[in-house]
């Protein structure tokens, strides 16, 4: 469950009549940190959707207005975090409600591209990649978890268990660990008698 999802959930069970100590229980939250959970979809609300309602966590007040909540909800609202700059741009080019225009968005993303720096400016662009890939359009190197995981799964199945030698040299990998930042390969490195463990760090550049 992300981030997102879970204070979606956390919301909804707020409006079902939960209270936020049950909210945090459920979700191994404090009581303030299930609040805080609410006031952000709450913010998100308020800034992608023409709804009115105060950012108000009050449980009765929130019931008060269930019925606005739930038909917000069913406008398109970020489910990955845009930086300011990048929220800035898309608003001025693309309108407050920019995030209906996700297919828009991609199309023109050859055009974004030219009015943000490669580098200095790469924070952005990798938030506005993020968020256009949760919608379902992947533009420039955008690589998804699901790619990256594969690449990483496929490298591990082909480096577990190698055994190589030349000559004197002799490589053997006796440990592959593989998490969302890459591989890290526990290996012996010998040289004739010579043995050294060593560990060998695998990933993926962000360019």
């Amino acid at each position: 469950m992300s981030l997102f999802e879970r204070n979606m959930a956390i919301l909804q069970a707020v409006l079902a009549g939960q209270s936020y100590a049950e909210c945090a229980t459920t979700h191994a939250l404090t009581k303030t940190a299930a609040m805080t959970a609410v006031r952000s979809i709450l913010k998100a609300l308020k800034e992608h959707t023409d709804i009115t309602l105060n950012i108000c966590t009050s449980p009765e007040y929130l019931r008060q207005h269930h019925e606005a909540i739930l038909r917000a909800l069913e406008a398109p609202v970020p489910t990955t975090s845009i930086t300011h700059s990048a929220k800035a741009y898309l608003k001025q080019r693309f309108g407050k409600y920019y995030t209906s225009r996700a297919k828009e968005v991609a199309a023109a993303w050859p055009e974004i591209q030219k009015n943000f720096h490669a580098t200095r400016e790469s924070r952005d662009l990798l938030s506005m990649q993020t968020w256009l890939a949760s919608e379902g359009y992947l533009v420039g190197d955008c690589v998804t978890d699901e790619m990256r995981d594969f690449a990483y799964e496929q490298l591990s199945k082909r480096v577990e268990g190698l055994d190589v030698r030349e000559k004197r040299l002799r490589l053997s990998v006796k440990e592959v660990d593989v998490d969302a930042s890459g591989l890290t390969l526990k290996v012996a490195l010998a040289y004739g008698d010579h043995v050294v463990d060593k560990k060998i760090a695998l990933k993926m550049l962000m360019q």
